[in-house]
């Protein structure tokens, strides 16, 4: 039966970048968003004093937010190239 899947051929690709996807996350994604953690919590009230702060709570959020980021693009199976798009 030609042409029976429903797939698009790229079974074990996806496999191998939830792989891949999982591994940055235990290997960077904790470890970023647990360091970032600490001083998110310690630099976010100051922001409300010191304008110039903003940037550096916006970029500690987006380093605890890493492990989420992780996690979706591993249950999509996406392409291990999407993390270039967390740090923008």
């Amino acid at each position: 039966m030609s042409g029976a899947g429903t797939g698009s051929g790229e079974g074990s690709a996806n496999g191998l970048n939830m792989l891949l996807w999982f591994l940055v996350l235990i290997f960077l994604g904790f470890w970023v968003a647990s360091f970032c953690a600490g001083w998110y919590i310690l630099i976010s009230p100051c922001t409300v004093c010191v304008e110039g702060f903003t940037p550096l709570s916006d970029t500690l959020l987006k380093g605890v937010k890493l492990p989420h980021f992780c996690a979706t693009h591993m249950m999509q199976g996406s392409n291990l190239g999407e993390l270039g798009n967390a740090c923008k």
